[in-house]
């Protein structure tokens, strides 16, 4: 799993160094030397594809899809677990789907070649299939977790909370700006004797 995190975090990473690197690149070449990088605009678009296809499978590793839970949350664990099973389930089938015909349209399929690069188009869509490979095995791994869950009564989905996140959030909030002396309501204490 290290590896794969490496991969679907590192290497979206890099794809927008090049994706800024690129376009710097062009806009210099354009407006400075009035010659423009023919190349530019589509290496940005293969480094983009592809850094949106691995972004994916990054937040699915965290758990952070968007996930509506607000009846799961009423259900007990066991339940919560079950549900999460057939969410699964259902997400696993997708991927191999994706898989499948993502393959199938990568080595069957007539791509002419972009004309910056020469390369073919369907490099651009091998992102897929690749990406729901990472997926699949994410799911897999949420599955057995759920699966354990339902047999002991035990689950809870994950929770990733990016704690830089939550402490920009937390410091834009209008009763923590003011004088960050707060009681249980989140009211500054001294509003009583202004």
């Amino acid at each position: 799993m290290r590896v794969l995190s490496a991969v679907d975090e590192g290497l979206p990473a890099l794809l927008m160094a090049v994706i800024v690197v690129a376009l710097t690149a062009d806009v210099v070449g354009r407006y400075v030397f009035s010659h423009p990088l023919q190349s530019a605009s589509e290496v940005s678009l293969i480094a983009f594809i592809w850094l949106i296809y691995l972004a994916v499978t990054a937040v699915s590793r965290k758990g952070q899809h968007i996930a509506i839970d607000v009846l799961t949350q009423l259900f007990s664990q066991r339940w919560q677990a079950i549900v999460e099973i057939f969410v699964q389930v259902i997400a696993m089938l997708v991927m191999i789907y994706l898989i499948i015909n993502g393959l199938d349209y990568f080595l069957n399929g007539n791509f002419v070649p972009l004309t910056g690069t020469g390369l073919s188009k369907k490099y651009l869509e091998l992102a897929i299939p690749v990406s729901a490979a990472f997926m699949i095995v994410y799911a897999a791994r949420d599955l057995v977790r759920a699966v354990i869950g339902a047999i002991t009564g035990r689950f809870e989905r994950p929770q990733v909370v990016d704690e830089e996140i939550e402490r920009i959030d937390d410091s834009y909030r209008p009763d923590v700006l003011r004088t960050g002396n707060f009681n249980a309501s989140g009211l500054d204490n001294t509003d009583h004797l202004k």
